[in-house]
């Protein structure tokens, strides 16, 4: 794999990271709120 592959592939993996901590604040969010 070259740089880019790589690059993409931690990129791809690092926004699936942070959508399903978002997804989880703002269900803790609703949690919290309701």
């Amino acid at each position: 794999m070259d740089g880019i592959t790589i690059f993409t592939i931690l990129y791809i993996a690092l926004s699936v990271y942070i959508y399903n901590v978002y997804a989880s604040f703002i269900r803790h969010g609703i949690c919290v709120k309701n």
